[in-house]
């Protein structure tokens, strides 16, 4: 997805902008890889800004690609070193966008392939179900596990995920540090358009 650049971040449920293209999401706990692997997407290094402290993206990012599809990079649940009540707002405003944003064609939803699903991943799971919010699931960091280890992590993920009614399909695995995987990702995003 080359050309697609960083065209707006939003902290307030009054500022979302109108591209007038479908947009793909991705979600995830603090530190799961979302900035990264929209940077391997985008084969920019500098769109997203990536950090290892948690809970770093605290607005919702747009990244427009050639008029085409935007890409929204959503701050991450769980663990962040904000404060709750900068946590809860921004959180409020992810939940806003995930409800009532017309122009969302899918959700992908990170994992972290070392951990796999967290209570807390579940518990999301459950809320897009409960929303109708179509979903893939992606597991992040593939290039920290064997090839026989992700295989077990991948069927694990979808032993769990079983029995989703909004769930897209396949689950995949990416690595953001060796780029494997993103070219089949960039693929199945390209079919949302």
């Amino acid at each position: 997805m080359l050309g697609c650049r960083f065209v707006a971040g939003v902290q307030d449920r009054k500022s979302f902008p109108d591209f007038g293209v479908p947009e793909v999401a991705f979600a995830g706990r603090s530190n799961v890889g979302k900035s990264s692997l929209i940077n391997a997407i985008t084969n920019n290094k500098k769109n997203a800004k990536t950090s290892s402290n948690p809970g770093s993206t605290r607005q919702i990012n747009f990244y427009l690609n050639k008029g085409i599809v935007a890409l929204v990079d959503l701050p991450g649940y769980g663990y962040s070193k904000a404060s709750k009540e900068a946590t809860r707002g921004y959180l409020d405003v992810m939940e806003h966008y995930l409800m009532s944003r017309e122009a969302l064609q899918r959700l992908v939803l990170l994992i972290d392939s070392r951990i796999g699903l967290k209570e807390i991943d579940r518990d999301f799971l459950c809320w897009l179900e409960e929303h109708g919010i179509y979903y893939s699931i992606v597991l992040t960091k593939a290039d920290k596990l064997s090839e026989q280890a992700l295989g077990s992590m991948v069927s694990f993920v979808q032993n769990q995920a079983q029995g989703g009614n909004f769930l897209l399909q396949p689950i995949m695995w990416v690595s953001s540090k060796s780029g494997r995987g993103i070219r089949e990702l960039a693929h199945e995003i390209s079919r949302c358009i």
